[in-house]
């Protein structure tokens, strides 16, 4: 082999462990500006279609028959669109009452995409309700956060129709719908609604942004930040960024506590977004949690639960931390040791 042929050899090796290491940050390395201001503002439409049709065809191939069969209602609150699934199965006390608000970039996706997360949320013991919310450009952050606020008290108002405790109305969110969660229970944006009390019993962030200037510094670095619809849909990035506003007004969110799960090999939001924002929940006083969930990455844990595969240590952080201690299963509260709690 000669030096040319090396050289070559070694480009390739390493141009092939950049794609399957990050395959958006290397499509945004290639791609040329107009073509990624293209998918900035042409993506939602044909990426839903396609996520629809995949939802519609694979999950039921994938999800066990008896998720497929944990039935659902719906109910309406301003803008938003609930999907409520009641647990199939009750244990005597009324159950906690989990809100779930899907990511995609603050654009993508909607909640019929989350039909089978919430199925299983329920088969495990919540009152399981997905959120449907206006999503960007129709929407920017700060209404999406408004949209959830009032999903919140709606919830707390219905909970006893669905079967649920309306003191443990727990709110959670992914990507960058943890984000809109977090902006939801910010107490200057929840005051006016609430008179001041806390707005839910808590808040479960998943693979969550929270500091929205270094997360466009870390998709600058990847190359997919003119592809992303975050600055369009979040500006200011400092004004939507719940870690610098909790530390610019040293205030903690409108909920009794915080639980931040990250996967440990997540690279499209890194797991120190959560950590840090437990920090600076820790020092203004809230109870924050945070938990590195091994082998996960971004999107896999949620893809798991829709499925029906075994997700142990994720379900026992989330029935611990909402109260539902009897669901757990033993060799999953082994493994749970203490969470960070800060």
């Amino acid at each position: 082999v000669t030096a040319a042929q090396a050289a070559l050899l070694l480009a390739l090796h390493r141009l092939i462990a950049h794609i399957e290491a990050d395959p958006d940050g290397a499509l945004g390395s290639v791609l040329p500006d107009r073509a990624l201001d293209a998918v900035r503002h042409h993506l939602k439409r044909p990426a839903d279609a396609l996520t629809d049709v995949a939802v519609r065809l694979l999950l039921p191939l994938l999800q066990p028959r008896h998720l497929r069969l944990v039935g659902s209602l719906t109910a309406t609150s301003g803008d938003s669109v609930l999907d409520v699934f009641p647990p199939p199965r009750r244990n005597g006390a009324l159950p906690p009452v989990l809100l779930f608000v899907h990511g995609g970039i603050w654009t993508l996706g909607n909640r019929q995409q989350y039909r089978a997360l919430g199925q299983r949320l329920a088969f495990e013991g919540f009152v399981a309700v997905i959120i449907g919310y206006t999503t960007w450009p129709r929407a920017t952050a700060t209404e999406q956060a408004r949209e959830v606020r009032r999903a919140i008290a709606y919830a707390r108002a219905h909970a006893g129709e669905w079967g649920g405790a309306s003191h443990r109305v727990f709110v959670s969110g992914q990507s960058s719908g943890a984000n809109v969660s977090a902006l939801a229970l910010l107490p200057s944006r929840d005051e006016a609604e609430c008179g001041g009390e806390p707005a839910c019993a808590g808040l479960i962030g998943m693979a969550g942004p929270y500091d929205l200037v270094a997360h466009f510094e870390h998709e600058s670095r990847r190359g997919v930040e003119k592809a992303s619809m975050m600055a369009a849909a979040c500006a200011p990035l400092a004004a939507h960024s719940p870690t610098l506003i909790v530390q610019r007004h040293a205030q903690p969110l409108a909920c009794h506590r915080v639980l931040l799960l990250h996967g440990e090999k997540d690279i499209t939001v890194p797991p120190s977004s959560s950590a840090l924002f437990a920090l600076e929940l820790a020092r203004v006083g809230q109870h924050a949690e945070y938990v590195a969930l091994p082998a996960v990455t971004h999107l896999s844990f949620l893809l798991d639960l829709m499925t029906g595969r075994r997700c142990d240590l994720l379900l026992a952080h989330l029935k611990r931390f909402c109260g539902l201690e009897h669901g757990v299963v033993e060799g999953a509260r082994e493994q749970i040791g203490p969470a960070a709690r800060l």
